[in-house]
């Protein structure tokens, strides 16, 4: 198991800059990108699952004949399946391995359904190789179920985050 530790106060959402794809936008329970529900993806595939969509900035690449194409960046959702603890201790455990997918913690967002509780810093455990650690905002009240979507900040397979 992996523990994330990484935790940050920033007011960067979707649609507005940061690390969110290019073309996301916010509703109350959902991130869209590319016109792509991040819930109804969920739907389709179940988690964890990847989304890979154009950079947020105007970064481009070249490909083998020369010409430019932006690059593109992922947006990894995953499931809770343990939350333990209180406040400061409070550890929340997830279905997909997030070490290697250049996850952009401070924009991660919780979907499925919209919370007006305050955000509260939890460790954030993954499947993953153990010794490293994150902490991340999320709703006091992030339960069971809940999902998690989170920017990355280059392409990530979904062979690199199952479970396993």
């Amino acid at each position: 198991m992996t523990s994330v530790l990484a935790f940050s106060t920033s007011s960067s959402r979707p649609g507005t800059g940061g690390n969110w794809p290019r073309h996301t936008t916010a509703t109350a329970d959902d991130v869209v990108v590319s016109g792509v529900s991040m819930l109804r993806l969920v739907e389709l595939c179940g988690t964890p699952c990847v989304h890979t969509a154009t950079a947020p900035d105007a970064a481009e690449a070249t490909d083998h004949d020369g010409a430019a194409r932006p690059l593109d960046v992922s947006v990894v959702v995953v499931r809770v399946t343990s939350v333990r603890g209180r406040g400061a201790e409070r550890v929340v455990e997830v279905d997909g391995r997030l070490d290697g997918c250049d996850a952009c913690w401070f924009e991660l967002r919780m979907i499925g359904r919209a919370s007006t509780v305050p955000a509260i810093a939890v460790g954030l455990l993954t499947p993953s190789e153990p010794g490293a650690g994150t902490q991340v905002s999320l709703p006091a009240d992030i339960a069971v179920g809940d999902l998690v979507a989170v920017p990355c900040g280059h392409v990530s397979a979904l062979r690199d985050i199952r479970r396993g």
